[in-house]
């Protein structure tokens, strides 16, 4: 039976064992890893993955060899043992009983919180529904929305233009509509207890700390700063609102964003992503992440607009954001370096937010209209 103790590992061999203590101000240190390449007990044949265990392994390794700022390894849950209970807040309003991510991906002192693996929410209308622009994006399919400026997302891209014409002589390109929905990572675990299923919203609450107090009835006993998730349909082209209640202090979110077709099961994210840290710990962490995505050379990419994929089959992106209570504050937390995630900071709710992307194609050429942001 999995222990819930922090634990500190090595790439998945226990060399000890230490009970959770309360985090101060300055005691984020600790990394999370946690991924699932086994996904056929749960969901049938054809489900598995063959790289999430591996990138999750090269992030690890790559955050302990070149190490300035003394980061430790707490633990890496692989398969069976990455729980659905583990992403989820036990204090927040409807949570579980079992929901424990006060022990596992948010657990105090904390720094960094590593998930990949497979993502199972799209809003992508069957069959597409072309558009130029998102005024024609109104028709959501079931379980969808539009976004907050009361429409979809026309989303152009290199694909969308290459099978629905457009972008030559003056003529705008045919995009497609997107539409906003829960997002949701799958994992299939011995103790899960939500249907191997995690919503990020409403129980998915990260960073929570005394220095911020209670977000959204988190208490303050989380911790981790920066979250990084790569999973299938992490957010369509463009609806942050998707990933507004993950924060609770948590400095900083770094997803995948899908313009057309699908987050590659990439086995260079890992690697990537950590690399930055160990070429420059006063780097910014959330530039570091984007331009990551020029490292991952694995995935189909956007139909020959790149010549890396990204780890992305298709058209997507590197995406990142934050939440704070000014404009300067949000400004401030997404600029930050990783000496920064070993500290709380002054956060206190979610008035401002701030986002950068960075894709396998050019989003200024090929843009998105409506959704979430103009």
């Amino acid at each position: 039976m999995r222990s819930h103790l922090s634990l500190y590992v090595i790439i998945g061999s226990f060399v000890g064992l230490q009970l959770p203590v309360q985090a101060h101000a300055e005691d984020h240190y600790g990394i999370v890893v946690e991924t699932a390449n086994s996904y056929s007990p749960c969901f049938g044949s054809g489900t598995d993955l063959s790289n999430s265990n591996s990138s999750g392994n090269a992030f690890a390794t790559q955050m302990m060899s070149a190490n300035p700022l003394g980061f430790q390894l707490f633990a890496h849950w692989q398969d069976s043992d990455t729980w659905d209970t583990d992403f989820l807040d036990p204090d927040t309003s409807g949570a579980n009983s079992h929901d424990d991510d006060t022990h596992n991906f948010d657990q105090p002192n904390l720094a960094i919180s590593f998930f990949q693996g497979h993502g199972i929410s799209t809003d992508k209308a069957n069959p597409d529904q072309v558009c130029i622009s998102s005024a024609q994006c109104t028709h959501p399919p079931s379980g969808a929305a539009v976004g907050n400026l009361g429409t979809g997302s026309c989303v152009t891209s290199p694909a969308s233009a290459a099978k629905y014409g457009g972008g030559i002589f003056g003529i705008p390109s045919v995009g497609v509509c997107q539409y906003k929905d829960a997002r949701a990572l799958a994992v299939c675990g011995s103790g899960d207890a939500n249907g191997h299923v995690v919503y990020l919203s409403p129980n998915m609450a990260l960073g929570e700390n005394p220095t911020n107090g209670p977000w959204r009835g988190a208490a303050v006993n989380g911790g981790t700063s920066l979250a990084i998730v790569k999973m299938s349909f992490g957010m369509l082209t463009f609806f942050p609102t998707e990933w507004w209640n993950i924060f609770a202090g948590l400095h900083l979110y770094a997803g995948i964003m899908i313009s057309w077709g699908d987050s590659e099961d990439s086995s260079g994210f890992g690697y990537a992503v950590a690399a930055p840290y160990g070429v420059n710990a006063s780097s910014s962490v959330a530039e570091g992440y984007l331009n990551a995505i020029s490292s991952v050379t694995d995935g189909g990419g956007c139909d020959g607009s790149t010549s890396w994929g990204g780890g992305i089959n298709g058209c997507g992106c590197h995406a990142a954001m934050t939440m704070s209570d000014s404009a300067a504050d949000v400004q401030s937390a997404f600029n930050e370096n990783w000496f920064s995630l070993k500290n709380d900071i002054a956060q206190n709710n979610a008035d401002y937010w701030w986002w950068g992307i960075m894709c396998n194609y050019n989003p200024t050429t090929y843009p998105w209209s409506g959704g979430d942001h103009t």
